[in-house]
């Protein structure tokens, strides 16, 4: 039998094949990539990603994240690593500076290296144990979940882009929004 293969489905196996690549692999260098959350009123609105660099490739940043063309599907993608970023001890300040619309902020994409900050350190220098895509009764994922040791990243849509949540960082359970699209499947990648 025949199947035509839709745009999404692409997308899915793109995701997938991409994603299957880094189980196993050891994190050396954690961004948060934050697109700035001007004007908004809870920490929970802020468009906010995770971007890994390997041990294996360390002049690259994968970014997992939420495709902005239909704010519902997980992206990967592929990005130099950054050149300039803030330090963690900015985070706080910066996003308060942002949700209180102050002036003269130049509004852009901001990379936060948390490598060395506590919150993260199960997942910084810990391999990847599994993957797992995120389904809320959908034909794509909603989101993606890396697994660790003694940690996990699981990123999900928010209504103006993505949000992270790891075991320490940000518990803000937005997957509870999707319970009324149905049950909330995870599926494991093999390598």
């Amino acid at each position: 039998m025949f199947r035509t293969m839709n745009k999404e489905t692409f997308k899915v196996l793109s995701i997938q094949e991409k994603l299957k690549e880094i189980i196993g692999k050891k994190v050396k260098r954690l961004f948060l990539v934050i697109w700035p959350p001007y004007g908004e009123e809870t920490t929970s609105q802020i468009d906010i990603s995770a971007g890994y660099i390997f041990e294996e490739a360390p002049d690259k940043l994968l970014l997992i994240t939420t495709d902005m063309d239909d704010l519902t599907t997980p992206m990967v993608k592929e990005l130099p690593v950054p050149a300039q970023y803030f330090e963690w001890t900015a985070f706080e300040s910066r996003m308060k500076r942002w949700m209180d619309c102050e002036e003269g902020m130049e509004m852009d994409t901001e990379y936060y290296e948390v490598s060395d900050v506590a919150l993260f350190k199960g997942i910084v220098n810990q391999k990847v144990k599994a993957v797992e895509l995120v389904y809320a009764s959908t034909d794509a994922p909603i989101g993606i979940k890396l697994l660790f040791p003694n940690d996990f990243v699981l990123s999900t849509p928010i209504a103006d882009g993505n949000t992270i949540e790891t075991q320490y960082f940000h518990q803000n359970q937005n997957l509870k929004y999707f319970k009324h699209w149905g049950a909330i499947e995870y599926i494991s990648l093999k390598e």
